[in-house]
């Protein structure tokens, strides 16, 4: 099988449930492994839900909003669509220091080449 996970997923045996629909209908399941952009879920048999769902997992007190991309009989594969967007957004703030630190790397490193030049 071709791994196409961006990010390697740790081991987990959390206790979970995906909640969907009005009124919120709550299946259990376990998390097995998860990373920050998706899960595997085990049911305690097949199930028939729609593709966006919310995970939630108590013992962390999070929900995650989730895209099932697999199911195979009682196990599936869910990413976190929000945790792409997360990753490649970056604050006002962040960009300023980022920028700082760019310039602050350029202006030593021309100083370095001035100083072995001297030599």
């Amino acid at each position: 099988m071709i791994e196409r996970r961006q990010v390697q997923r740790g081991r987990t045996f959390l206790g979970g449930s995906i909640e969907f629909g009005h009124p919120g209908f709550t299946i259990e399941c376990v998390v097995r492994d998860m990373s920050p952009n998706g899960a595997k879920l085990i049911f305690s048999e097949a199930i028939s839900v729609p593709n966006e769902v919310d995970l939630v997992i108590a013992r962390h007190g999070r929900t995650h909003r989730a895209h099932f991309v697999w199911r195979r009989g009682s196990e599936a594969g869910i990413s976190f669509p929000d945790a792409e967007v997360k990753s490649r957004v970056v604050s006002l703030d962040q960009a300023r220091r980022r920028k700082s630190a760019e310039n602050d790397r350029e202006r030593l490193q021309a100083r370095i080449a001035e100083v072995t030049r001297e030599r």
